[in-house]
């Protein structure tokens, strides 16, 4: 049991290594920090206390997008899931009975949630950061829906993204870049965040009600998280995943 601790520890953190130590790793981590600072940068220049209220749901513009951009740099931590498995890494692992199937996705979900959170973290750094130099402080709203929408939306796109595109990967024998973040994991994480946007740029009810359409999503996402982890774990137990 220890040895398997030990040996699941080893294999988030050569995740980790491999995501912040290659370059598609740190390209993927790159944009998604550069990507927020350039929309805070140009969107909210003039971004004052006074002009807030005439804003509108446009002062909720960043913490509504800081999600996909969570989500698309933590995808770096399951780029190489493809090619490891081509080339029989995962297969190896698993003959030496020191890590099971669950552990390969669950060092990459947790490899995930923590580069999400140090994406998330810095950008919402920056947020409050540039506000706090130029002595605004933001209406209690906009915190609120950073906590109820932002935060919990930046997590559920990432693990979506992840375990779609692992169980996509494990499941079919096409082509790896196929299967890379750049491809079907990386658009099923964006989609959630720009339907959201979609609708309340669209819709003046989403407008006007953007706390509780922000609960009602990140609660759906939830959901649809919650979904895929049971279908991934029925499939792990009926050996459908991996060699």
């Amino acid at each position: 049991m220890k040895e398997n601790r030990q040996a699941f520890t080893h294999l988030v953190r050569f995740e980790l290594f491999r995501t912040f130590s290659t370059l598609y790793g740190l390209l993927y981590v790159f944009f998604g920090i550069l990507f927020p600072v350039f929309l805070y940068i140009t969107t909210f220049q003039s971004f004052s206390a006074s002009s807030i209220p005439s804003l509108g749901f446009l002062a909720f513009l960043v913490p509504i997008m800081l999600p996909l951009f969570s989500q698309i740099g933590s995808s770096g931590t399951a780029y190489f899931f493809s090619s490891d498995r081509a080339n029989g890494v995962y297969e190896y692992l698993l003959a030496s009975k020191t890590v099971k199937v669950s552990d390969v996705f669950l060092s990459h979900s947790v490899s995930g949630i923590i580069t999400t959170s140090l994406i998330l973290g810095v950008n919402l750094a920056i947020f409050y950061g540039a506000n706090l130099v130029r002595s605004l402080i933001l209406p209690w709203d906009i915190t609120e829906f950073i906590i109820i929408f932002t935060v919990p939306i930046s997590y559920f796109s990432s693990l979506i993204s992840i375990l779609s595109m692992l169980t996509w990967a494990s499941l079919t024998k096409r082509y790896p870049g196929v299967n890379a973040p750049g491809g079907i994991g990386t658009i099923i994480g964006v989609i959630p965040v720009l339907v959201f946007f979609i609708l309340v740029n669209k819709y003046l009810w989403f407008q006007e009600n953007i706390m509780f359409a922000g609960k009602i999503f990140s609660l759906i996402l939830g959901i649809i998280l919650v979904i895929l982890t049971v279908t991934v774990i029925r499939l792990m137990s009926n050996e459908r995943m991996l060699p």
